[in-house]
């Protein structure tokens, strides 16, 4: 379980308002929340004649704060020393460096 707070058993997936630990709960709750609010983000976005990064965090607040407190943070301040991923996917990248 992607836990980079290192404190899944005391506060479940993600510190989610719930303490939530598993997965498929978690999922189904995820799912839930971004079909119900997908709406809200949608018109929020339109509002914008352009996107920006602020904007970004906005639509995920909108998307899942009422279950990730962290929701709309940026990851450089919520976790300053994790490369945040899914799968091959990295979302906070503190620095590429080469491979030679």
């Amino acid at each position: 379980m992607f836990d980079p707070f290192n404190d899944f058993e005391a506060r479940g997936y993600l510190r989610n308002i719930e303490g939530e630990k598993n997965p498929d709960i978690v999922k189904r709750l995820e799912h839930d929340l971004f079909a119900a609010n997908l709406s809200d983000a949608m018109v929020y976005l339109a509002s914008k004649p352009f996107i920006e990064y602020v904007d970004f965090l906005c639509v995920h607040k909108i998307l899942f704060g009422e279950f990730y407190p962290l929701a709309g943070q940026d990851r450089l301040k919520t976790t300053p020393n994790k490369a945040i991923s899914k799968a091959d996917t990295f979302f906070v990248i503190r620095r590429i460096r080469s491979e030679r």
